[in-house]
């Protein structure tokens, strides 16, 4: 039987928040950031978890811009792994072919696999939010040139 750290340290996402921590907070190349990766045995799970840094890296702005339509308020400095495991969950829901009770699913454990119960909370009711009102959400967001081009305003201007 596979112990709780070993699932934790094995998980695609779980790692995917460690690698984009790096990136997004602490400036890191992506390159330099995704040597915990290996960690994963499972050829598919790296796959998932690289297609997740990538995409999530690429698609920010955007996935940025839903995150705080469907939060009251934001996270805090210290809960910063629980806004990129909202991005990943929204990644996958928007942009994957990942069945949406699995993404929810999936995105919600790996709050309770980092040990943060209370943050799977707001995830499921994010995530579920957007499932729910997502033509809302991306119709109140499709004038922002954010939204519509994936970039920051500074590369579009």
């Amino acid at each position: 039987m596979v112990d709780n750290l070993t699932r934790v340290k094995r998980n695609p996402r779980n790692l995917a928040v460690d690698v984009l921590l790096n990136v997004i907070t602490h400036g890191q190349s992506l390159t330099s950031a995704e040597p915990p990766l290996q960690r994963i045995t499972d050829h598919r799970d790296q796959a998932l978890a690289r297609q997740l840094c990538f995409g999530v890296l690429r698609w920010l702005p955007r996935l940025r811009l839903i995150a705080n339509s469907l939060l009251r308020k934001a996270f805090r400095q210290r809960d910063h792994d629980l806004q990129i495991l909202l991005y990943i969950g929204l990644y996958q829901l928007e942009l994957m072919r990942i069945p949406n009770h699995a993404a929810v699913a999936e995105t919600v454990d790996c709050a309770k696999l980092r040990g943060k119960s209370w943050g799977s909370a707001v995830l499921n009711a994010s995530l579920r939010r957007f499932l729910k009102e997502r033509q809302l959400v991306t119709n109140s967001l499709k004038d922002h040139d954010e939204y519509r081009y994936a970039h920051p305003q500074w590369i579009i201007d």
